[in-house]
């Protein structure tokens, strides 16, 4: 028996009463508490009307259970084949049809619950996708990217011709490269070829083919099949258990969720020769439309005794909602861009984008992108004035895009998301510092953009010039706009009493 550790507990100071005097804890015997009874179950919940892109669908919650918490988005797309192919007036031109990544979430175009006929809060698709960038684990990261479908998918021609591909190409590495014309979001495993002998391992790595001269043509099959999204919600009562909706206490009001899905020319990328062709085909995926969907609501059941006081006893929740106030469009590097917020905000999110980037019926439709066409942020330099006065004093988008995410959220976003946090942690439910704009008459966010985010879709998507679909270049004229989108979380209360739910404060 050493004496080592002895010695270590023996040589005690006067510092050491700081630590260890009158000790609270052990950390050598677990404790635990005791919770009440309950058990969950996850139950479908059907749309009023047929949903489909473009509609705007109702779901009325059922009283199944006494709570409910999670909520998902279930969405069954339909198979892509070549069929689609079959209006196209030019069928030696290689065609392809591609969804755009992260399907699930731009496949909402915005989403809110409400009681009573008062809506409590309004989520859009974008949000889901920056709210997840900025909160989902990299446990997680995997399991959801293929729940919303972040690959995309690439549908192609019977006449399809390899372009930039590698060379030695397994099967599996074909379904995941799907080499066809760069710009394709094509980076999914869910394409089938039908013949991959034809890709030949003397092929130049990374080399662009001219129509016409490819080393080898490729037939396909089947390209995308039939595939169900799962698209989770993020209200208050969906993140946090303790703030879970109390169906039981609300006898008097409905709980409802509208849906309303993004149109199909936004949610896909074309490159079938021509506006025309592009058209053809985009009706023919119309007319197949989605083959289902629906809701999955996690429901609780309670004890006899909790259940009687949730419904008996009046309730307050601390809960957060979301503001966005629109769109704005921008046509100077040097902008000032009114914050028309409301109640206590935790954070302020914002991006920009070039409207090339949400094309419809072309090959660049990446609503995702939130880059200017040096890949970088948009975001030159940026500050927020409150009342005329500098909340902070100016600086670069790497701070917002990085420093900020880093020091306040789980994940670092992709550039071009950009976050001012006013408090320590806005992901979690307990209060840790807000701005009350309720209070503040006049804030602005003053942004500088670099030039490179106006600029035109030739200079975004250099890589088309070199491709077969060139004419898709001199097709959209300069654009020398941006969109400007800026969102604030916030603190608001829900009150439920006598059977009935509303917000304390409104806005």
């Amino acid at each position: 028996m050493t004496s080592g550790g002895l010695m270590q507990l023996v040589a005690y100071g006067a510092q050491d009463v700081y630590l260890t005097a009158n000790p609270q804890v052990t950390f050598f015997k677990q404790l635990y508490r005791r919770h009440s009874n309950f058990a969950m179950e996850a139950i479908e919940q059907t749309f009023n009307g047929v949903g489909n892109f473009g509609k705007r669908v109702q779901s009325t919650i059922s009283r199944n259970g006494d709570l409910i918490t999670k909520v998902y988005v279930q969405v069954t797309l339909p198979a892509i084949d070549n069929t689609i192919f079959n209006n196209v007036t030019t069928p030696n031109q290689v065609n392809a049809f591609s969804w755009v990544p992260y399907l699930g979430q731009y496949l909402i175009d915005n989403v809110y619950v409400e009681i009573g006929g008062q809506q409590i809060d309004k989520h859009y698709g974008e949000w889901l996708h920056i709210w997840n960038e900025l909160t989902l684990p990299v446990g997680k990261e995997l399991a959801y990217l293929n729940m919303v479908n972040a690959y995309g998918g690439v549908a192609l021609s019977p006449q399809a011709a390899c372009r930039s591909c590698q060379t030695e190409l397994t099967p599996d590495d074909v379904r995941a490269l799907a080499c066809v014309n760069p710009m394709i979001a094509a980076n999914g495993t869910d394409c089938v070829f039908a013949n991959t002998t034809a890709f030949s391992p003397t092929l130049t790595t990374n080399t662009l083919y001219e129509s016409g001269s490819e080393p080898q043509a490729v037939g396909l099959t089947g390209c995308i099949p039939e595939q169900t999204l799962y698209i989770p919600l993020e209200f208050w009562f969906n993140r946090h258990a303790g703030l879970a909706l109390p169906l039981i206490a609300l006898q008097y009001h409905e709980v409802k969720i509208n849906v309303e899905f993004t149109q199909l020319q936004y949610l896909v990328n074309l490159n079938c020769g021509s506006a025309a062709n592009n058209s053809a085909v985009l009706n023919n995926v119309a007319q197949k439309g989605m083959v289902a969907c629906s809701l999955y609501v996690d429901y609780v059941y309670l004890d006899t005794e909790e259940r009687r006081r949730f419904a008996q006893v009046a309730h307050e929740y601390l809960i957060e909602q979301l503001q966005f106030t629109g769109t704005e469009s921008v046509t100077s590097t040097s902008n000032k861009i009114q914050l028309s917020f409301n109640h206590p905000c935790k954070e302020i999110v914002w991006v920009v984008q070039n409207p090339s980037y949400l094309d419809c019926l072309s090959t660049t439709n990446s609503p995702w992108r939130y880059t200017d066409s040096n890949l970088g942020n948009p975001t030159a330099v940026a500050k927020i004035q409150l009342n005329g006065q500098d909340r902070f004093t100016e600086r670069e988008g790497s701070y917002f895009n990085f420093v900020q995410p880093y020091q306040h959220h789980t994940s670092t976003p992709s550039t071009g998301i950009n976050v001012y946090s006013f408090a320590l942690k806005p992901e979690e439910l307990q209060p840790s510092g807000s701005c009350n704009f309720s209070r503040i008459d006049n804030a602005v966010l003053n942004l500088t953009l670099t030039p490179a985010t106006f600029a035109t879709n030739a200079d975004v998507f250099p890589k088309l010039s070199v491709a077969s679909d060139s004419s898709d270049v001199a097709k959209y004229p300069s654009q020398p706009s941006a969109n400007v989108n800026v969102y604030a979380t916030n603190y608001n209360v829900l009150r439920i009493m006598s059977g009935m739910g509303g917000l304390a404060y409104s806005n």
